[in-house]
């Protein structure tokens, strides 16, 4: 008799996939995060795509509508923690009557 293959077992109970974590914050915080709060985004970048395009955040950059952004010359950036915090203000809870 062949004694039990203890390599084949762990593999098989540690090869659960990996959970997605959205949001690394305390779960006492709000929501997950759409963007990384950490990373600052320019206009090409495909995750901006989210709220709108080139077009639609320039209309609101010059009606000073959406989120906070800075412009150094030309360059339009957008902190992680900004567009996250826009997406949270603009939130709508299904069925909340406001």
């Amino acid at each position: 008799m062949a004694p039990p293959r203890k390599s084949n077992q762990n593999f098989a109970l540690n090869s659960e996939k990996p959970k997605l974590l959205l949001d690394r914050r305390k779960p006492s915080q709000a929501g997950a995060s759409l963007f990384d709060d950490t990373r600052n985004y320019v206009l090409g970048d495909e995750e901006l795509n989210l709220l709108g395009d080139r077009d639609k955040l320039a209309q609101w950059r010059h009606k000073n509508m959406g989120p906070a952004f800075y412009r150094l010359g030309r360059k339009i950036i957008y902190r992680g923690a900004d567009l996250n915090a826009y997406a949270e203000a603009n939130r709508v809870e299904p069925g909340h009557v406001e």
